[in-house]
């Protein structure tokens, strides 16, 4: 096993994983802001200092925007707010000087951009724009990644990879019951050329393992029986399988702790001036 890291690894593996995402960049004059799903960064994601519901409760920023309590300065009722959410993510996160730098997943069909404030608000712009069929456009360059089957196919072809979760220590034993055990198991199915590797920034604490197919020390059928078992059972997830499909594995909702809740107004509906 070894470090995260592309430049201690094998060669050959290190090769493939940098493969697997392909990069295609555009320049756009008239992005619509709108496409925006999620942000880079914000102080109202549950982390840190700040654990209330927010932002990441809800699947997109549209969904943020319309769940969102109106209050005097952060509200969405009329073209007046619309101008003054504009004005707010212009002169907090969304410089006009500058292009929004966005990534686009191709597979999970995400938009996200990257910002440096005025999250909030920006909820609030894409929410009132679909709604109300407002258009707001902007210079925008947009990194579209994509999953290069080519290279899945050469992954599934030379090794045995998977994914598998990492149990938490039991506060009776204190025995770790899956990290460990698991690993000194695959030193005896290989020839110790097994690769461990920890995704960045994951909010589960799962690890990638990689084992050469030329590389077993047990018989190939038994592994391959031990493998397919696993996966059936669901204690390991495929690596080819879910690069293929990765929305297929992605079913639960991110959560954080928090620290207070506050309700919205459920209704979420806007009486105009003049209404009776």
């Amino acid at each position: 096993s070894r470090g995260g890291s592309l430049r201690y690894i094998d060669k050959d593996l290190a090769e493939i994983l940098s493969n697997l995402i392909t990069t295609d960049k555009k320049h756009s004059l008239d992005f619509d802001f709108n496409k925006i799903q999620s942000l880079t960064d914000s102080k109202s994601f549950g982390c840190g200092w700040s654990k209330v519901i927010n932002g990441s409760w809800f699947k997109d920023l549209y969904s943020w925007g319309e769940g969102m309590y109106p209050a005097e300065n952060l509200k969405a009722e009329n073209i007046l707010d619309w101008k003054d959410n504009i004005w707010h993510i212009e002169h907090e996160g969304f410089p006009p000087r500058n292009p929004i730098n966005v990534k686009y997943y191709s597979w999970f069909d995400r938009y996200v951009a990257s910002n440096s404030g005025g999250s909030h608000h920006a909820a609030m712009v894409v929410y009132q724009s679909v709604r109300d069929g407002l258009e707001y456009k902007r210079e925008a360059v947009i990194k579209q990644l994509s999953i290069d089957p080519g290279t899945v196919e050469i992954l599934d072809k030379n090794y045995y990879s998977f994914i598998f979760q990492i149990k938490t220590l039991n506060k009776e034993t204190r025995i770790y019951t899956s990290e460990y055990e698991f690993t000194d198991a695959l030193k005896d199915f290989g020839q110790n050329r097994h690769t461990i590797l920890k995704p960045v920034n994951y909010v589960s604490n799962i690890k990638l393992v990689f084992i050469p197919k030329d590389a077993l020390k047990t018989n190939s059928e038994t592994f391959r029986n031990w493998f397919h078992s696993a996966i059936s059972c669901g204690k390991i997830i495929s690596l080819p399988d879910y690069l293929k499909n990765p929305a297929h594995y992605h079913t639960l909702h991110y959560s954080h702790e928090v620290d207070s809740i506050t309700l919205g107004d459920p209704s979420r509906k806007f009486k105009l001036k003049g209404d009776s």
